[in-house]
């Protein structure tokens, strides 16, 4: 049983946090072609690089093809419709909000399809576990259900990161716009580049750490890399879309990361969409 909805999803959350704090300071500060970029490029750095990782860890930790969970499938189609509105967004120019709106919905509609399918597969395991005896119960309880003391880590480490994001995104985003001014770089480049080399690396990282534990949990890890896409695509752009327009500074996306968006996405499913990632699609 593998929870590739439930664990994907909320893998891909906290990896969002990076780029939840970058949006929200970048809105604030009237950078909001800032935050749309970083975002559109996230999906180019991790169905290219964060894809790689994952196929060569699996690859030399487990050897052969990664074969994908068939929800894999249902991340990829909300991936390129949320493409399509990302691409109807660019042509509505100042109008953008209306398609950070449809963003929204689409969003809702995703996790609505996940949590369906999910309860479905929960149903199964428990027709399954009514057939075991006591203490076989006792047993798989035990190898799925968390300790008190491992949830308070987990509780811990996540406080002393939502701390740091808090502290340390302003300085981050002023050190980078102004480290490329001083060298001559474009803000385009910046933020569709630099930004998400930082903000998606903690996705990268697990992505790889996950990858080298097991094949099943490379599947996981593959599974949050395009539901963290579809998230990212969907409810956070389509916020920054509505919020840019209440506070009165509309969101423009770039032709060239609009472009590029496209491409690794298509890339991403074109890849994915037979359930299997070879040493091919790692290159």
């Amino acid at each position: 049983y593998q929870p590739a909805f439930i664990g994907g999803f909320l893998l891909s959350l906290l990896d969002n946090i990076p780029d939840i704090f970058v949006v929200a300071y970048a809105l604030l500060a009237n950078l909001g072609s800032v935050s749309a970029n970083a975002i559109l490029g996230g999906n180019a750095l991790a169905f290219t690089l964060g894809y790689s990782l994952v196929i060569t860890a699996n690859l030399y930790s487990h050897g052969g093809i990664l074969h994908l969970s068939k929800d894999v499938r249902r991340h990829l189609s909300f991936l390129i419709v949320a493409t399509l509105v990302i691409l109807a967004s660019y042509f509505l120019g100042a109008r953008s909000w209306i398609a950070g709106g449809f963003m929204i919905i689409l969003f809702g509609f995703y996790a609505a399809a996940g949590i369906r399918s999910e309860t479905g597969r929960s149903a199964n395991i428990r027709r399954r576990l009514a057939s075991y005896s006591e203490r076989e119960k006792k047993v798989a309880k035990s190898m799925v259900s968390p300790s008190l003391l491992s949830i308070v880590k987990v509780a811990l480490t996540l406080g002393v990161a939502l701390f740091l994001f808090v502290y340390t995104t302003g300085p981050f985003v002023r050190s980078v716009l102004e480290v490329g001014r001083t060298f001559g770089l474009p803000v385009l480049f910046i933020s569709s580049v630099i930004i998400p080399i930082v903000t998606e690396s903690p996705e990268l990282v697990s992505g790889f750490i996950l990858s080298r534990r097991s094949s099943d949990s490379a599947v996981v890890a593959v599974s949050s890399m395009i539901g963290s896409k579809v998230q990212s695509n969907t409810l956070i752009l389509g916020l920054v879309f509505v919020i840019g327009r209440d506070l009165g500074r509309p969101v423009f996306l770039s032709g060239y990361s609009t472009l590029a968006l496209i491409l690794v996405n298509l890339y991403a499913y074109r890849a994915s969409f037979d359930l299997e990632l070879t040493k091919t699609d790692a290159l």
